[in-house]
């Protein structure tokens, strides 16, 4: 029979363990996340598409003066596909 753990305790229970059985020292022990990769992940994705649309903001007269506005639309095009791609229509 397992013991339960307490609602604040970590997934694997290392946080929280006095004695653990794994050592748990650096994320190289972990075969799992301990569920902060995402919010990373989503500042990540923000920060590329904030770049994007400012070059493309600052930039604008010389991208759309490229032939067929090719490189405006692939700079916008990149910005609106990265952030909408991320987001989940509810």
């Amino acid at each position: 029979m397992k013991a339960q753990r307490s609602p604040q305790s970590s997934c694997c229970g290392c946080d929280d363990d006095p004695k653990p059985v794994r050592s748990h020292n650096n994320e190289d022990d972990h075969d799992h996340d301990h569920g902060d990769g995402g919010l990373k992940q989503e500042i990540k994705v923000v920060a590329i598409v904030v770049a994007l649309f400012l070059v493309g903001i600052l930039f604008e007269k010389q991208l759309h003066t490229t032939p067929f506005s090719i490189a405006e639309y692939a700079v916008l095009g990149a910005t609106f596909l990265k952030g909408g791609c991320s987001m989940r229509i509810s």
